[in-house]
């Protein structure tokens, strides 16, 4: 539906093992691809950030990606919670100042076969 939605889900960082911070996601239309709006909070201090559809498709372009899988990743890792163990979440500077820019960083993480 072309409305607005939104998820909050709950994250852990490696570089801090005993905190947790809530994401929440904004979005217009189907999916990530045109554009959302985060909110990352600890509880204490909030950040914002907007991420728009040009830097969406550069992001996927720069990571050599199909511009469709690459919005399919990005919407698991931030918006669905049963996917958390799949994704591991790095926040810079850690623990965040609150009057800096952080940023969030996340990678899929790939399971291990043991041969």
């Amino acid at each position: 539906s072309a409305g607005m939605h939104s998820s909050v889900r709950e994250i852990h960082t490696s570089s801090e093992p005993g905190s947790s911070y809530f994401l929440r996601v904004d979005w217009r239309g189907r999916g990530l691809g045109s554009g959302f709006q985060l909110l990352l909070t600890d509880g204490q201090h909030a950040w914002r950030g907007d991420v728009s559809e040009a830097a969406v498709c550069g992001e996927a372009e720069e990571l050599e990606m199909e511009t469709e899988r690459y919005i399919r990743d990005l919407q698991q890792a931030l918006t669905e919670a049963e996917n958390s163990a799949t994704y591991s979440f790095t926040l810079t500077p850690s623990p965040p100042d609150h009057s800096s820019t952080v940023t969030l960083a996340y990678e899929k993480v790939q399971k291990d076969i043991s041969v």
